[in-house]
């Protein structure tokens, strides 16, 4: 299968250029067959008026109205409803399968399901052009930040067809969350390459040659180790701890709190205290020599209890399961207990995992 991922689309000349030279021929000669399926998943495109727009060609994302010799729908929801015979022809005898944004995961999904996953090999000439999550499917990972709709099985796992990820949209206008900076936070918990891509930039994969199509901007993002290292705590980790500690996300999200949470001189006094408590265990939590976090055990009412804290900006990946396993090497008594507020379903879901 030939590929041309998007972030939106045949957004420019150069793209379309792409497109042609892999399709071989003209667009009004070529055969399409969009689908929707992944706006479905994701409740800011669908389902609804969305949809149609995609369908009709009437979208800031062109795909669509690009001028077919031929243009059908293929719902990957309804296919497990009818005989293979019914559809599996049409797809082979298609050009070009143009599928839509929306979310990854549930596009990932209903490939599976629908048995179109399962097909994709043997479509050697057939082209894909991906938009957004339609590109974001081909990948092995999406990474926490995009996850929305959930899959049964869990997890941030897609098709894996290529071996980098993408984020999409990079400095859009109206995705104030989606700069090079976030990109380069997202590709650190990525265990593969990925490319951050804007608008006006495709990716071309032809019998696993990549080439970046592009008339705006985009970056390799190289993983790093992604090791985590628990270290005693020094006084420059404080200013990394401070912030944390006064996110109004994070401490909504925490069971108890400081009352004094924006208050630089009580949090250092506050730290002073606890690292010289030879009862305390203090640790930082480090990833590729960055501060995420830290984690603690203490005395409290005859109890030896342990807590810690992420950055909000590294929610999601896995890094306070990691930090709590590696601890527990550390302090070694037993019984040992934990809170979580009653609504953190993420840090209950920790403490259940590693069994406290």
């Amino acid at each position: 299968m030939r590929l041309l991922l998007t972030s939106a689309g045949i957004k420019n000349a150069s793209i379309r250029g792409a497109l042609i030279d892999l399709l071989g021929k003209p667009i009004a000669e070529s055969s399409a067959l969009c689908i929707p399926t992944a706006m479905y998943g994701h409740p800011m495109v669908g389902p609804g008026e969305r949809s149609w727009q995609f369908i009709s060609g009437r979208s800031d994302n062109p795909m669509c109205e690009l001028g077919w010799k031929s243009l059908g729908v293929l719902e990957l929801t309804a296919l497990p409803s009818i005989d293979e015979d019914r559809w599996v022809p049409l797809v082979r005898e298609t050009d070009v399968l143009l599928v839509a944004g929306g979310d990854a995961l549930y596009l990932s999904h209903w490939m599976r399901q629908s048995g179109l996953a399962d097909l994709l090999p043997s479509l050697r000439e057939t082209v894909w052009v991906g938009l957004s999550a339609g590109s974001m499917v081909m990948t092995p990972r999406i990474g926490e930040d995009f996850v929305g709709w959930r899959p049964p099985t869990g997890g941030d796992e897609t098709l894996g067809i290529v071996d980098f990820s993408i984020f999409p949209h990079v400095d859009h206008e109206d995705l104030p969350g989606n700069s090079m900076a976030e990109a380069e936070r997202w590709a650190a918990g990525i265990p593969n390459r990925a490319y951050a891509i804007d608008d006006q930039t495709a990716i071309k994969v032809v019998d696993g040659t990549v080439e970046v199509v592009s008339e705006g901007h985009w970056k390799l993002l190289t993983p790093g180790s992604g090791q985590l290292v628990l270290r005693e705590i020094e006084d420059r980790d404080l200013g990394v701890l401070f912030e944390h500690a006064r996110d109004r996300d994070a401490i909504r999200m925490a069971a108890f709190t400081s009352p004094e949470a924006d208050d630089r001189t009580a949090f250092e006094r506050r730290w002073t205290r606890l690292r010289s408590d030879g009862a305390t265990t203090n640790r930082v939590i480090e990833i590729d020599d960055r501060v995420v976090g830290h984690i603690a055990s203490f005395d409290l009412e005859d109890q030896r209890e342990i807590t810690y804290w992420i950055g909000r900006e590294d929610w999601g990946r896995g890094i306070a399961t990691g930090a709590l396993e590696e601890f527990l090497q550390l302090e070694t008594t037993r019984p040992l207990y934990a809170r979580a507020a009653s609504d953190n379903a993420a840090s209950i879901r920790v403490l259940t995992k590693c069994g406290s």
